[in-house]
């Protein structure tokens, strides 16, 4: 099933923290981008211009292929082998993405192999504008650190003192990197890479470690905080003078704001959050309010929105849905 459900208009009166919050008029509307073959897709990015990007199996094959969607259809990108598109910049030109050969980038469509000084393992994770490409490299997944690709050339910035793991997920028209650090004992910092050096964010009182994800033009972090297990998780936002905000759940015990473009330049943050009995939806957190994006869908829509992974200015969002017991990969604009 394919297409678009519709939009609709909700004056909604949400429960935030156990009380009720009024929030302003949302209008959102949802296309279901369809697969490469298979059964399942998987949106991880969107650009301005309405180009999403992720991950779907082809016939015949059990494990994902990097995809473009555009103009309605959806195409997969030539890889030498499996593997997922994860950023894309403003004018859906330029994609980077993972494959198991290591971290890619395709222009206009054609395939080049992000250089690795390590020779072991890469993945890139997002592109801005400028043409600046993060990820991390290293011998292997575990012994991965941040790396920045500029002008084809990488460059490894390490890792936050006493760390001997790191791994850059976002990146902003400033160059601005974030991502996370961790220690031989796996507790992880969030940084923010800037002016040459690599600086910690602060945890949030009350929480053991935390991770940044994402980061707007002008400075605005957004990431997740745990507390002693992965059932116990928030989405956070560090504001740019570092100071950190939680911004609550749907009414669980988990919100995560995990994706590459989970912040715009309005401030605007998605990502997933559990609800009081359980089950996981994405949200939208607007106007310092925490929106279940399936409120916003019209009644009857056969689409169930579990994850939200990018959010654009112009009110684009990447997101994973479950349609008919499968997930598969929609795009919603929400004004």
């Amino acid at each position: 099933m394919r297409g678009v459900y519709g939009r609709v208009i909700l004056s909604l009166a949400l429960v935030i923290g156990g009380a009720p919050a009024a929030v302003r008029a949302q209008e959102c509307g949802l296309v279901e981008l369809g697969t490469l073959g298979r059964s399942w897709s998987r949106a991880q990015n969107v650009s301005p211009t309405g180009a999403v990007v992720g991950g779907s199996p082809r016939d015949g094959d059990a494990f994902p292929s990097p995809f473009v969607w555009r103009d309605g259809s959806m195409r997969a990108l030539p890889a030498p082998s499996s593997g997922a598109a994860t950023g894309v910049d403003s004018s859906g030109r330029r994609i980077v993405g993972e494959t198991p050969d290591g971290a890619a980038l395709w222009v206009d469509g054609v395939f080049s192999q992000l250089p690795s000084p390590n020779a072991g393992w890469a993945t890139a994770a997002a592109i801005n504008d400028q043409g600046v490409i993060v990820g991390a490299t290293g011998p292997n997944l575990a012994g991965a650190l941040a790396t920045i690709w500029m002008d084809g050339r990488a460059t490894v910035l390490g890792a936050l003192e006493g760390d001997v793991f790191s791994r850059a997920w976002g990146v902003n028209a400033r160059g601005e990197v974030v991502g996370i650090s961790r220690d031989v004992d796996r507790r992880a910092r969030a940084f923010v890479y800037r002016g040459g050096k690599m600086h910690p964010l602060a945890v949030p009182p009350g929480f053991s470690s935390a991770q940044a994800a994402a980061i707007n033009d002008v400075g605005l972090v957004a990431g997740t905080a745990t507390r002693d297990t992965l059932e116990d998780q928030r989405a956070v936002i560090w504001h740019p003078d570092g100071h950190p905000q939680v911004l609550g759940t749907l009414g669980g015990s988990i919100s995560r704001a995990t994706g590459r473009r989970a912040v715009n330049n309005r401030g605007d943050v998605v990502g997933e959050s559990t609800t009081a009995n359980g089950a996981l939806h994405g949200f939208l957190w607007r106007d310092a309010k925490m929106i279940d994006l399936n409120a916003l869908l019209p009644p009857g829509t056969p689409a169930e929105i579990t994850r939200a992974q990018a959010i654009t200015d112009n009110g684009l969002i990447a997101a994973i849905a479950r349609i008919n017991d499968t997930e598969r990969a929609v795009r919603l604009s929400c004004s």
